[in-house]
């Protein structure tokens, strides 16, 4: 009764031809790669394309702020914009101005520069990369993201 959901095996899927997606599953604990309902996984989204795309249709996530930087190869004059997201401003880092409160842009050395390449139809504004910059700039990190 209700919803008809398919039945698929639970476990990773992989060529056994292949020398080395075998070496690789042979050093993977089995443990840490089975994504089950015991694990967290729900039972209505049965394939990683739907555990991917309906969060995101879901639950939106609030626009993060970049600073846009033009980037010129100078071998061949090819223009590439990236948007620049910074970490979180700590409540020393804000500048109090006439009008309102300016966050400083500070990179911190010591944290990771993530690269984010959406692919061909994506952006700066596409949820998936809104969740990342914003899970990775409350880290300290900063975020670039090519347009």
């Amino acid at each position: 009764p209700g919803i008809d959901i398919p039945t698929i095996e639970e476990g990773l899927y992989f060529s056994s031809s292949s020398d080395l997606a075998s070496s690789i599953v042979s050093h993977w604990p089995e443990s840490s790669r089975t994504y089950t309902v015991g694990s967290g996984a729900t039972p209505y989204l049965v394939n990683g394309d739907q555990r991917t795309g309906i969060p995101f249709l879901i639950h939106k996530i609030e626009e993060q702020e970049y600073v846009r930087a033009w980037v010129t190869n100078p071998y061949d004059g090819e223009v590439l914009a990236l948007d620049i997201a910074f970490p979180y401003s700590r409540p020393e880092d804000v500048e109090v101005g006439e009008s309102k409160e300016k966050p400083k842009y500070v990179h911190d050395s010591d944290k990771p520069v993530y690269l984010i390449l959406h692919g061909l139809n994506g952006g700066s504004h596409e949820e998936y990369v809104k969740d990342f910059v914003k899970r990775r700039r409350s880290e300290g990190s900063t975020v670039v993201v090519l347009i």
